[in-house]
């Protein structure tokens, strides 16, 4: 469990920041930014796994 939970707790941070000390708009941005890395990570990988198939 423990191998899993460092990796799951880095992505939670990254996709939930504190919106308590956040305005609503900058909490907007960093959800947006957040899911745009995802997709461009996503994408990478995706891309990289077909090239090598």
């Amino acid at each position: 469990m423990g191998r899993f939970k460092s990796p799951h707790d880095q992505a939670a941070s990254l996709f939930r920041p504190s919106h308590h000390r956040l305005s609503a708009e900058s909490y907007r941005y960093a959800r947006y930014d957040a899911f745009s890395l995802r997709t461009g990570y996503s994408t990478a990988i995706y891309r990289s796994e077909s090239e090598s198939a």
